[in-house]
C-alpha cells in the first residue's frame, strides 16, 4: 500500500490499523514524502490530492497523526524518532531533524498546541544522541540549543570537578568517571611528585633552621673525629636571602582568594544542581505530558469504540426495522393475494349461479313453449268445433238457436281467454328466447381483452397529465366516483402534473372483469411556490366491462403521508 493511502487509512480508522501503528511495526519506506506532506509542501500536497482525492487539510492532518504514532511513540529509539534507519547519511538525519522541528517546535505551534513541547524535546534528545555517537559528524552541522548549552557548560563542569574532588563528580550531570587504567598513572605520578616535594621541603627547612638557631645536624656535632684527622669546626650557614623555588611554600597563603574560589565552586555546584533539578523537572513534565497524551488517546479510543458500538447497534436496529417492514409488506401482499383469490372464487360461483339460473329460465321457456303448442292445438280444435257449430246452425231449429247462441257466447269467452293465455305464452317465450340469446352471446360480448385495458390506461394517463378532472372521472364507474373525485379535484387545483408513468402492469382476467398491479411514477409542481415533487409506489386497478364500456371499479395506490 502507498504511504499516503496508508496514512489516510490509519487516520480515518485507527482501530482497524492498530498493528501498523504499534511500536513493533517497521517504519514505511517513504518517510521523506510523509514529512514533506505534513509540512505542507505544495508539490507533494498536489500530487497526494490527485492520487487520493482527499482534501489538503485532511492529508496534512493524516501525515502529522501518523508521524506522531510511528516516530514519537513511547519507547522509540533515536533513529525511529527522527524517522530514519540505522546507518543513514548525515544529510538525511539533518533534513529529518529540520522537518520535525518545523512541525513540532513550540514557537511554530504557539497559540495552537502547547502539548507539542515534549515532542520537540524528544527530537532534540534524539539529535543529541545521534550526534554524540557519530564521530565523523561535520563541523558545519547546526546544533540544537540544548546541545550548545551543554557544550558550553562542559568546561566549567570539568573545572568544578577538579576543585571539588573526584567524589563530587558523581553528582554532576553529564560527568563520566575515568576508567581505572587512565586513573592509575595519574595517581603514581602524583605520589612521586608529592614525595619529591616533601623531601625538598624538608631539606630547605633544615637549612633554614641551621642558619637561624645554630642547629647542627644530628649525629655529626656530638661525635668524636676519627683518629688522625682534625676536628671539623661547625660552620654557621649564611642566611637565605633569596627563597627561590621555596617562595610559594614560605609565603603566607591568600585565604581571601581561596575563599572566593570556594564560593565560586559552591555557586557552580549550586548551578549544576539547579540545572540537574531543571532537567529532572523537564523530564517529569515530559513524562506527564506523554501520560496525558496517552490518556487522551485512550479516551479517544474508548470514544471511538463507543461510536462503533452505537453505530453497530443502530445498524442492527435499522436491519431489524427493515426486516419487520419487509415481513409486513409480504404479509400484506399475501393477504391481498388471498383476497384476490377469494374474489375470483366468488366471481366464479356467481357466474356459475347465473349460468344455472339462465339454464333454469331456458328450461322454463321451453316448457312454456310446449304448453303454448298444446294450447294452440286446443284452440285449433276449438276453431274446428266452432266451424262445425256454425255449419250446424243452419240446420238447427229456431228453438235450439237460443241455446246455440248461449253456447257460442261461452265458446267465444273461452276463445278470448285462450287468446290471452296464448299472448302471455308468446311473451314468456319471447323473453326466454331473448335470455337464451343473451346468455349465448354474453361470453363473447363481456370478455375483456388486452387492447381494451391498454386503451383504458392510455386514456387515464392522458387525462391525468392534462389535469382533466371530468375526463378522469368519466373512466370510473358510478359507484367509485364519490370516493376519489374530491381527492383528484384537490390535487389538480394545487399542482401542475408534469408527467404520469405506469410500469410493469400485470393483469389477471376473469371474464368481463380484470385486476392489475404495477408501479407508478408521478411528477408534480406546486402552483403557489413552483416546488417540484416526485412520487412513486405501487398501484392496483380493478376493471369491469358493462354494456360494452370498460370502466375502473376501484383504484389503490401508495401515497406519502406528508
Amino acid at each position: 500500500m502507498d504511504t499516503v493511502d496508508l496514512a489516510l487509512s490509519c487516520y480515518r480508522t485507527p482501530l482497524a490499523y492498530q498493528d501498523r501503528l504499534s511500536l513493533a511495526a517497521p517504519l514505511p519506506e517513504d518517510m521523506d514524502r510523509l514529512l514533506w506532506l505534513a509540512n505542507g509542501s505544495p508539490e507533494i500536497l498536489d500530487a497526494a490530492v490527485r492520487q487520493s482525492g482527499a482534501k489538503p487539510q485532511e492529508l496534512r492532518d493524516a501525515a502529522r497523526f501518523c508521524i506522531q504514532q510511528w516516530c514519537l511513540a513511547r519507547g522509540a529509539d533515536p533513529h525511529r524518532i527522527l524517522g530514519i534507519e540505522p546507518g543513514a547519511s548525515p544529510e538525511r538525519i539533518k533534513e529529518h531533524y529540520r522537518l520535525l522541528m518545523r512541525l513540532f517546535h513550540p514557537d511554530r505551534a504557539a497559540g495552537r498546541e502547547s502539548w507539542t513541547d515534549h515532542y520537540a524535546s524528544r527530537i532534540n534528545e534524539a539529535w543529541t544522541a545521534l550526534s554524540r555517537t557519530d564521530r565523523t559528524m561535520p563541523e558545519s552541522w547546526s546544533h540544537p540549543p540544548q546541545v550548545l548549552a551543554q557544550d558550553a557548560l562542559r568546561p566549567r563542569m570539568e573545572r568544578l570537578v577538579e576543585r571539588l574532588g573526584p567524589r563530587s563528580s558523581r553528582h554532576l550531570p553529564g560527568h563520566r568517571s575515568p576508567s581505572r587504567r587512565r586513573r592509575l598513572p595519574r595517581l603514581v605520578l602524583g605520589g612521586l611528585m608529592l614525595a619529591a616535594l616533601l623531601a625538598l621541603g624538608g631539606f630547605y627547612l633544615e637549612q633554614v633552621l641551621v642558619s637561624r638557631g645554630g642547629f647542627e645536624p644530628t649525629g655529626i656535632a656530638d661525635s668524636d673525629p676519627p683518629a688522625g684527622e682534625a676536628p671539623v669546626q661547625s660552620v654557621s650557614a649564611a642566611p637565605i636571602t633569596d627563597p627561590g623555588a621555596l617562595g610559594p611554600f614560605l609565603a603566607a597563603p591568600d585565604w581571601r582568594a581561596l575563599e572566593q574560589r570556594e564560593q565560586q565552586a559552591q555557586r557552580q555546584a549550586a548551578q549544576a544542581r539547579e540545572a540537574r533539578e531543571q532537567w529532572e523537572k523537564n523530564r517529569r513534565q515530559q513524562i506527564e505530558a506523554e501520560e496525558a497524551l496517552l490518556e487522551s488517546m485512550r479516551a479517544e479510543r474508548a470514544e471511538l469504540e463507543e461510536q462503533v458500538k452505537s453505530e453497530q447497534a443502530r445498524m442492527k436496529q435499522v436491519r431489524a426495522e427493515r426486516l419487520v417492514a419487509e415481513q409486513q409488506r409480504l404479509a400484506r401482499l399475501q393477504a391481498e393475494q388471498t383476497q384476490v383469490e377469494q374474489a375470483q372464487i366468488e366471481r366464479k360461483l356467481t357466474e356459475r349461479r347465473r349460468l344455472e339460473a339462465l339454464q333454469v329460465e331456458q328450461a322454463k321457456a321451453e316448457r312454456l313453449a310446449e304448453e303454448l303448442r298444446i294450447e294452440r292445438q286446443r284452440l285449433e280444435k276449438l276453431k274446428a268445433e266452432q266451424a262445425r257449430n256454425e255449419q250446424t246452425k243452419v240446420v238447427q231449429t229456431q228453438a235450439g238457436r237460443h241455446h246455440l247462441e248461449e253456447q257460442l257466447k261461452i265458446e267465444r269467452a273461452r276463445a278470448e281467454q285462450a287468446r290471452m293465455e296464448r299472448a302471455q305464452l308468446d311473451a314468456v317465450a319471447n323473453r326466454a328466447s331473448a335470455a337464451s340469446v343473451v346468455a349465448a352471446a354474453a361470453p363473447e360480448e363481456r370478455e375483456l381483452t388486452a387492447g381494451e385495458l391498454e386503451g383504458l390506461m392510455n386514456r387515464y394517463t392522458r387525462a391525468y397529465q392534462q389535469g382533466d378532472l371530468n375526463g378522469v372521472m368519466a373512466l370510473f364507474a358510478a359507484g367509485a366516483r364519490g370516493r376519489i373525485e374530491k381527492d383528484y379535484a384537490t390535487l389538480f387545483a394545487e399542482h401542475d402534473v408534469r408527467g404520469l408513468w405506469l410500469r410493469d402492469l400485470r393483469w389477471i382476467y376473469r371474464g368481463p372483469s380484470a385486476s392489475g398491479s404495477g408501479r407508478y411514477e408521478l411528477r408534480l409542481q406546486q402552483r403557489d411556490n413552483g416546488q417540484r415533487h416526485r412520487v412513486e409506489g405501487n398501484i392496483r386497478f380493478t376493471v369491469q366491462k358493462r354494456d360494452g364500456r370498460v370502466l375502473i371499479e376501484t383504484i389503490e395506490f401508495d401515497w406519502p403521508k406528508n
